[in-house]
């Protein structure tokens, strides 16, 4: 049985490890003026470039609301464009711009360093990370019943 105690608490665990994953991931993207949310935005768009605010909210879990003021700053900062779909002016288009393709490669090589502490090799990053998603799915599947 699982005693009310923070420390027997896995969503604290999970709360607890976030916040230093973001405390990590911020010092390395201290450098770039970037934030986490900006970084995983540029990994979306590194991806596949041109995307609509609502693709990469759909990526990200994120509403509009959440990003547009995020994707302004990061406009502002020299990494994305914004320009309305001529087809669908509700629709804005988000593109990398020479600045974000530049960095590319010492972004993701500074975080990949700051990771490596982390993990000690990419057999335990993969399971790591596939013990994660199965567990996101798992809770996942327990909030769509309750909304169902």
């Amino acid at each position: 049985m699982i005693r009310p105690v923070i420390s027997e608490q896995l969503c604290f665990a999970i709360y607890n490890a976030q916040k230093e994953f973001s405390r990590v991931y911020n010092m390395a993207l201290e450098p770039f003026q970037l934030t986490y949310t900006q970084y995983l935005t540029l990994l979306v768009l590194w991806e596949k470039d041109q995307q609509t605010v609502s693709e990469i909210g759909q990526a990200l879990s994120l509403d509009s609301g959440t990003l547009t003021p995020m994707i302004k700053r990061m406009e502002q900062n020299g990494y994305v464009t914004r320009e309305r779909c001529k087809s669908d002016e509700r629709k804005v288009l988000v593109a990398l711009t020479q600045k974000a393709q530049d960095n590319q490669e010492a972004i993701l090589s500074t975080v990949t360093s700051c990771l490596t502490i982390v993990t000690e090799d990419q057999e335990e990053y993969f399971r790591l990370l596939h013990q994660i998603n199965q567990l996101a799915k798992k809770v996942g599947g327990i909030t769509h019943e309750k909304s169902l």
